[in-house]
């Protein structure tokens, strides 16, 4: 089946698990465009039987930077073979990037693309990141794909119905997660330059992994043998994670002002430290006016 198809789910590099099935129906190669620095994305993927590229704001022969001018450069540059399969992440990240009708213009031409040269994408993505409207515009041009299942129901509302019309029990249950994780984000000491090594590093991202954020950005700074630019990375995520922490504290003290599809859509995105200091702007704006 040629085209772009969408697989909603919370974890992208799950989707890499269930292209047995796909690939095999197919018959093409495999083509990785991945939030995962390629040393981990080989965790999921055999490399001799796939391309892999980054999808970061890192510069490197194996990169590709999460715009898309860059994404669509690169399509067509190593434009995909007949029966061959594509995986795109970071969609969320391009939509924080840019406007929304960019992102829409970008999957719109990858999918002419596809029909032209009879190959498949498929685009891991989580509906909490998205606004109802852009969610429904998204599935329009990429519809779930057919044979692969999808470990998310989508908590957001179609741009037709009112948020009302959402489970009550499901919503109940999204709130009690909610208030599982507020108890488990903790502030942690910060680490000093002095002494800092790649094995305190470690230590310090398992922490923070097992709170659930996505620490994508920092995962370079294990193979780099300055310790000096290692630390400034880890800053950089230490700064976002404190903010996040911050605002997700703040949405539990004011629960009451937001819906449980907005603690939602805060929280995935605050996790995922995107754009940390516009997600605060949002959300003080929005409590502001409540």
């Amino acid at each position: 089946m040629t085209g772009v198809y969408s697989v909603d789910t919370t974890q992208a590099s799950s989707v890499y698990a269930l292209l047995g099935d796909v690939l095999q129906d197919a018959g093409g190669v495999l083509h990785c465009y991945s939030r995962l620095p390629i040393r981990q994305l080989l965790r999921y993927v055999d490399s001799n039987t796939a391309t892999m590229w980054w999808i970061s704001e890192h510069v490197t022969d194996r990169s590709v930077a999460p715009t898309t001018t860059a994404i669509l450069g690169h399509f067509n540059r190593y434009m995909p073979g007949p029966s061959d399969v594509v995986v795109l992440e970071g969609l969320d990240w391009m939509v924080t990037r840019e406007d929304e009708s960019a992102v829409l213009r970008l999957i719109q031409t990858i999918d002419g693309f596809c029909r032209s040269n009879q190959f498949t994408v498929l685009l891991p993505t989580n509906a909490l990141a998205y606004g109802a409207a852009f969610w429904t515009r998204l599935r329009s041009i990429a519809p779930p794909h057919p044979t692969i299942p999808e470990d998310v129901v989508a908590a957001v509302p179609s741009a037709s119905e009112p948020s009302e019309s959402i489970d009550s029990e499901h919503l109940q249950n999204q709130a009690d997660d909610a208030d599982e994780r507020s108890s488990q984000l903790v502030h942690l000491v910060t680490i000093p330059s002095v002494g800092f090594t790649s094995t305190i590093l470690s230590k310090r991202m398992l922490q923070w992994k097992r709170m659930g954020f996505d620490l994508s950005d920092l995962e370079p700074a294990l193979s780099l043998s300055d310790m000096g630019q290692a630390h400034k990375l880890y800053r950089t995520t230490e700064s976002n994670i404190t903010l996040a922490i911050d605002m997700m504290r703040l949405m539990e003290v004011n629960r009451n002002k937001l819906s449980v599809t907005e603690q939602e859509l805060f929280h995935y995105r605050l996790m995922s430290l995107l754009d940390v200091n516009t997600i605060q702007d949002e959300l003080l704006g929005l409590l502001s006016t409540r």
